[in-house]
């Protein structure tokens, strides 16, 4: 959108893990007269005891892949952005049961709902691990790459680890070293120019959204919560700061309605029949039982930061236990911490659900 508002006529967007080998001049070509092209996944169907299985994996991923795209200067090519723009602002993330693999799934309706979108059946476009071993990947006599004997154009190496460098994706081990042929030359090749460009250090750098401005990771139902709020969320303004009762961050940590638990934990309790089951009531005993739970099960199996077992309220309560004991009040404070640890000792350790 930010090139085709600055007057370019045609763009063509190449996603990271691509190979450009040969010339792109069938793709502006199309782009000529078309507002945008989109290369499918597949050109042709699959063949083999595995290829429904395969092509199953396609329909939840996307019939077209991103990996390469061209859209052109036209009006129906602007909506096309504008409304993909406002569906990824919500809805880009890998959530396979309602439909969604990120920003790519939703360009399976592209092409009814926006006249003149053309779909490039070029075979020499977009090869990957999904369209092998059928494709048959060779050299010319000057070492030019060929696909099905014509020139390879674009080679997308999706899922690839170059720290492990005897797979082509972490996404199945589905094609063995020794059946990859002439792939392994690209293979190498692709490594090579990675690691030159500083692939050593850029693969040590961290995702700049997984944290709070605290360095707290956000947890997956986090993410769910704020978004399941919509316009609402807007109150919490910056939803990575976690200074100030206004923050998202307090208000995951302040106890949900009519329990004695954290929003974040009353969430995951919410999503789960077993923890309902086993933790009916989520106040007072109750409450203490299922934090148990949380603290020796729930943090490793939803991936959640230890520091989200403490509540806003226990930082309130914390605060103010240590105000008491400035002023002399340290019976009270070591008879609740003992009331504490013992609850821990003899609690419900015993009690696991998964």
């Amino acid at each position: 959108r930010h090139l085709l508002a600055r007057g370019m006529e045609r763009v063509v967007y190449f996603k990271q893990e691509t190979l450009v080998l040969a010339s792109i001049a069938p793709l502006f070509d199309a782009l000529a007269t078309a507002p945008v092209v989109m290369t499918p996944h597949l050109p042709f169907p699959l063949r083999g005891p595995d290829a429904g299985d395969r092509e199953q994996v396609i329909l939840q991923s996307g019939v077209y892949n991103v990996g390469v795209l061209g859209v052109s200067n036209y009006p129906v090519a602007r909506r096309l952005l504008d409304w993909w723009h406002q569906r990824l602002l919500t809805h880009c993330r890998h959530d396979v049961p309602n439909g969604m693999h990120f920003e790519q799934r939703w360009l399976d309706l592209a092409p009814a709902l926006f006249d003149g979108v053309q779909v490039l059946g070029d075979p020499s476009f977009n090869i990957g691990h999904w369209s092998l071993p059928e494709r048959t990947i060779t050299r010319d006599a000057n070492g030019a790459a060929l696909v099905d004997n014509v020139p390879l154009r674009v080679f997308r190496f999706s899922g690839f680890d170059p720290d492990a460098p005897d797979r082509i994706t972490r996404y199945h081990d589905r094609l063995s070293w020794d059946s990859l042929g002439e792939v392994r030359r690209l293979i190498a090749s692709v490594r090579e120019a990675l690691f030159a460009e500083g692939h050593a250090e850029v693969r040590t750098w961290p995702y700049a959204y997984a944290t709070f401005d605290n360095g707290v990771p956000i947890p997956t139902v986090a993410r769910r919560l704020y978004l399941e709020m919509g316009e609402a969320a807007r109150r919490f303004g910056n939803p990575f700061a976690t200074a100030g009762e206004d923050s998202y961050w307090h208000w995951l940590r302040d106890h949900a309605p009519g329990t004695e638990v954290p929003r974040l934990w009353a969430a995951v309790h919410t999503e789960r029949p077993d923890l309902q089951q086993a933790f009916p009531d989520l106040t007072g005993a109750g409450a203490a039982a299922f934090m148990d739970w949380a603290r020796h099960f729930g943090v490793t199996e939803h991936r959640i930061d230890g520091q989200w077992l403490q509540s806003a309220l226990s930082d309130r309560e914390a605060s103010n236990q240590f105000g008491r004991r400035q002023a002399g009040g340290d019976q009270n404070g070591r008879a609740e911490e003992n009331e504490h640890v013992g609850r821990k000792a003899g609690g419900t350790e015993g009690r696991r659900t998964r």
